[in-house]
């Protein structure tokens, strides 16, 4: 066995060491829950994961690729893996990177789909996706195969369906197994429920009438859903804490912020010990800059510029040099 290899059942062990000592407060180590960015360094034409907090280098990169699709990343935390959609000469590939250990693949993938949203399943150990096939523009919903590139066909939804907003979307915990994205009709929105154990249409809830949802998340500890939205009849964007399934009712934290940004689809990770829902936010005609709503007060903090297009949350303790890492 490669001797940098973690295994799940010790990644969760260590993982649970470490938030005992936060909790505990125990040790002579700096605790930490951290958000990295992944996204593509041009200078270098790598992907890179980075420090939201200096902008620097973790030194865990992928030599000569990719432009990651938006909205395309996501994360298996246990597995210390990330995975995302690049478009490549010969088509679509699916990348997965251990950032751990370094080790990645480069997959082509087995049909022609245009993957719109994608999500890690941990109970299937499966990549759940919604996509647009290109015979005829219908919205399919697909599992995908991390080690194979292999796509199945779980359901060709019937038109008309929906028009989705590109990689707003999350994985709901629990069972039946649901995939929540951001659909529009009419000039208005609402949330659509996928549910990939019965593999049929959407259930739709209608969302407040000038409430545009940017982003969505669900919090590790707690389960509940929470988002980032624009209110087009006051001009604030606000962090969104929504009630339990199946109604999603919205409750808008805070006062709003009248000056924020373009968020980026598919950036938002929550910090739990920071009791905050990190994305990227791109002002006009400026780079993307890690935006923090705090998940009590909705108040807004502005971190540094990053060339980036999704945040992972590391939830870990450093003990000097003996623990260095501890990625969730």
């Amino acid at each position: 066995m490669d001797a940098s290899y973690i295994s799940p059942s010790s990644s969760r062990a260590l993982r649970v060491l470490a938030l005992a000592a936060l909790l505990l407060g125990v040790g002579h180590g700096e605790a930490r829950a951290d958000i990295y960015a992944l996204g593509h360094e041009a200078a270098t034409a790598a992907t890179v994961l980075r420090s939201t907090e200096t902008g620097e280098d973790t030194g865990y990169r992928i030599a000569n690729c990719c432009a990651i699709a938006n909205g395309s990343a996501t994360f298996d935390t246990l597995g210390n893996r990330a995975f995302f959609i690049a478009q490549a000469a010969g088509g679509a590939e699916l990348v997965s990177f251990n950032y751990l250990s370094g080790a990645q693949s480069r997959l082509p993938l087995s049909a022609p789909y245009r993957i719109t949203h994608l999500e890690y399943d941990p109970g299937s150990g499966q990549l759940l996706a919604l996509a647009r096939d290109p015979a005829d523009e219908r919205v399919v919903m697909l599992s995908l195969d991390p080690l194979s590139g292999q796509l199945s066909l779980r359901a060709r939804l019937a038109e008309p369906c929906c028009e989705l907003k590109t990689g707003v979307s999350v994985l709901l915990p629990g069972s039946p197994t649901r995939l929540l994205a951001v659909g529009r009709s009419g000039g208005e929105e609402s949330l659509l429920s996928f549910d990939f154990s019965a593999a049929t249409s959407p259930t739709v809830v209608a969302l407040p009438a000038n409430l545009r949802v940017a982003e969505l998340a669900v919090h590790p500890a707690s389960a509940q859903l929470f988002g980032v939205g624009f209110n087009e009849s006051t001009g604030l964007t606000h962090a969104i804490a929504f009630g339990a399934p199946p109604g999603f009712a919205p409750t808008l934290i805070g006062a709003g912020s009248s000056d924020c940004c373009f968020v980026l689809a598919g950036s938002a990770a929550i910090d739990r010990l920071g009791n905050s829902l990190a994305v990227l936010g791109q002002a006009s005609g400026g780079a993307p800059r890690l935006q923090r709503f705090s998940l009590f007060d909705g108040s807004r903090s502005q971190g540094i510029e990053l060339q980036a297009h999704a945040l992972l949350e590391d939830f870990g303790v450093r003990f000097g040099g003996l623990f260095a890492d501890g990625f969730e």
